[in-house]
């Protein structure tokens, strides 16, 4: 069953579902696959160290060892912050819902660096597309709920209602007719010797 979010914007509430905007049902791709004499398709395997045993996909994990080589559960371990005291859990946004009353600039919203895009469909898609109108909203959002959340930006236009999920970036963007400075013009370079100084850069 899909998972539905609750959106607060005024006095009025929306039911919504997410749904997923993936880049390859958009534009499609190409997958290059080795196929048997028989039809069947081939799939990449490795070897181990010892040359002798077939790593197949699927085979391997990640997991988290102690100072032992013990394998632990990842049930058992506790997050802390840095000065020892433990996180505040939060909840995912599908539970507690999401209240809109934080508008975004245009500017905010391109300083974002979006991992996921989502449109929101369901009966409410269409009086809630009415009631944002051209503006923009932001929130923190938390798809499983964890101890770290995403910021969220929720908008409107022709095709629907969006939310774009993602990390805020702090960029300081030129325009065309400006000009940037050098932290240290008058500083001297030398790359005589050939060798390549990564603070140059």
């Amino acid at each position: 069953m899909a998972k539905t979010l609750t959106i607060s914007f005024g006095n009025s509430s929306f039911e919504l579902t997410p749904k997923k905007v993936d880049r390859n049902r958009l534009y499609g791709y190409a997958e290059l696959r080795g196929i048997n004499p028989d039809g069947s398709f081939c799939y990449q395997a490795s070897v181990n160290a010892d040359g002798v045993n077939i790593i197949c996909p699927g085979a391997t994990k990640i997991g988290v060892m102690d100072d032992m080589g013990n394998w632990v559960d990842k049930q058992t371990l506790i997050p802390l912050m840095d000065d020892g005291s433990s996180p505040v859990r939060i909840p995912s946004s599908f539970d507690g819902g999401i209240c809109l009353t934080r508008e975004a600039s245009l500017e905010e919203l391109l300083d974002l660096t979006i991992q996921s895009v989502y449109q929101l469909s369901g009966e409410d898609a269409l009086s809630l597309s009415g009631s944002l109108g051209e503006s923009i909203f932001t929130f923190d959002f938390s798809y499983r709920g964890g101890y770290e959340s995403n910021s969220a930006f929720l908008l409107a236009n022709d095709y629907g209602v969006f939310m774009l999920v993602g990390t805020l970036g702090k960029y300081e963007y030129l325009g065309l007719d400006e000009v940037g400075e050098l932290d240290n013009p008058d500083e001297d370079l030398n790359i005589e010797d050939g060798d390549l100084d990564f603070s140059m850069m």
